[in-house]
């Protein structure tokens, strides 16, 4: 909410509706339109208002080129800023598109208050006041593929400025879009010589208070020196509840009723998060590719299930399954330049990504990463044998032993391979040639040599891959 005082407005001036007739000749005589009643909660209706008022436009001081789509542009560039930020490729902000938190207060207006939302970093800080056009163009020189914020370049501090400044310029249009539509549907808010009262994006006062601000969730009391960031904030300190009470409006029952959420099961599993599959796998292909990773084997995962691209953020994702074929595991990969990399929620690392051989084979190679592993198939296509000879079977990521060797593991990944396959009697090391690499690969000599594979002797080879890419396709 926003607050006015009362203004005189002259007959022959402009109306504020925004009609472009004289006052006299529009709102002075007008009735306010009547009210609809609505069955939706309270909390739904300022949504739904509020996505009303939003504008779709572009804001390029030059029309001519403009298309009619437009795109939801970034306040805040997505890859520079707000992927820094993100967990899982999400962030948390006050997202005014989910329903709003209404205290209810007796005998006074509800206080409205917008909610912190886990949000996609695609759909964070947007607004749509750009074409596709000219968001591409204007803000190339700062967006994806473009070097970092430059101090000592002019172009990039307008840039940066321009942009700050439209988004700003947008909410205002917005604030007055819905000042408009309040006073053609309710007139008489121009004669009154109270206070008033309408609902913005931003702001919201009260008239009993008019030098609190509640904006974006957060509030502060400027008369009195002190805000809060949370709605249990206000009610302790502004309405003086106690902390109990308090808890009491907010969840809309009484201490007596409550009762403590059932703790989970620690032995319980996570239900894995596949991530939303693309139309297609072109960047995928192509960041693999460009990887030096053969084409065909690329062309094979996807054929069976083992890798494909998310529809959200592009990355490449590498599915781990079980015996019977039911995936596991995820292993999510950038593929926009990023380093992102991180397993989804849910995965079970006994289940890692692998390419099993055609025939059980008595030999399994083991890699950190699926690229890895993809590499070293690629490498001996190149050299004219058949990767599916033998098993490849990634760790996962990085396996960290124990400080001492005597307490570290077999990585579980192995350990789960070699229960369902005890024809193995060879295990080739594929790790690679640096520090965390080299510690690997003694401690798993040492501690593979202490256990016996399920049938047979252990017969251990080490090979350091030497950080295969690079060599095999310059």
């Amino acid at each position: 909410m926003m607050l006015m005082k009362y203004f005189k407005i002259y007959d022959d001036e402009l109306c504020p509706c925004g009609s472009g007739k004289t006052y006299l000749g529009c709102c002075k005589n007008r009735k306010d339109r009547p009210v609809k009643k609505s069955k939706k909660p309270l909390n739904i209706q300022i949504m739904e208002q509020f996505r009303k008022n939003q504008i779709k436009c572009c804001l390029y001081p030059d029309s001519t080129r403009c298309v009619k789509h437009i795109k939801e542009a970034h306040a805040l560039q997505n890859n520079k800023i707000i992927s820094q930020l993100s967990e899982d490729g999400h962030v948390y902000i006050l997202n005014p598109n989910k329903p709003p938190q209404v205290i209810p207060i007796e005998n006074e207006e509800p206080e409205v208050l917008t909610m912190i939302d886990r949000v996609g970093v695609n759909h964070a800080t947007t607004e749509t006041c750009f074409c596709d056009i000219h968001d591409d163009e204007v803000f190339a020189p700062i967006e994806k593929g473009a070097p970092a914020f430059d101090k000592d370049s002019d172009e990039h501090k307008y840039i940066y400025a321009y942009k700050a400044f439209i988004f700003e310029y947008y909410k205002k249009l917005v604030e007055q879009k819905v000042l408009r539509e309040n006073i053609t549907n309710t007139p008489s808010l121009l004669k009154t010589p109270q206070y008033i009262q309408y609902y913005t994006s931003n702001v919201y006062c009260t008239a009993e208070h008019d030098s609190l601000k509640i904006s974006n969730g957060k509030w502060y009391w400027w008369s009195r020196g002190f805000g809060g960031y949370s709605a249990l904030d206000y009610l302790i300190k502004v309405k003086e509840y106690d902390f109990v009470k308090a808890v009491e409006i907010l969840t809309g029952q009484t201490m007596a009723d409550w009762k403590p959420p059932s703790a989970p099961k620690k032995d319980e599993p996570k239900a894995l998060l596949l991530p939303p599959r693309n139309k297609d796998c072109n960047r995928v292909i192509q960041y693999l590719f460009g990887r030096g990773i053969d084409y065909q084997l690329i062309q094979e995962c996807i054929a069976d299930g083992t890798l494909y691209e998310s529809a959200d953020y592009h990355n490449a994702v590498f599915i781990g399954k079980d015996e019977s074929g039911t995936p596991k595991y995820v292993a999510l990969r950038g593929t926009l330049g990023s380093t992102f990399k991180q397993d989804a929620s849910g995965s079970d690392k006994r289940y890692s990504f692998r390419l099993l051989a055609k025939k059980p084979a008595d030999t399994v190679h083991l890699f950190e990463a699926a690229i890895d592993l993809l590499s070293y198939a690629t490498y001996l296509k190149c050299e004219g044998k058949d990767y599916k000879s033998e098993s490849l079977l990634s760790l996962s990521g990085v396996y960290q032993p124990k400080k001492e060797v005597k307490d570290s593991k077999i990585p579980v990944a192995l350990t789960t391979f070699l229960s369902a396959n005890p024809q193995i009697t060879t295990i080739v090391l594929h790790l690679d040639n640096d520090k965390v690499g080299r510690l690997c690969n003694i401690v798993s000599l040492t501690v593979l040599a202490w256990h016996s594979c399920p049938v047979g002797s252990s017969l251990l080879r080490h090979r350091q891959t030497m950080d295969l890419q690079p060599r095999l396709f310059q």
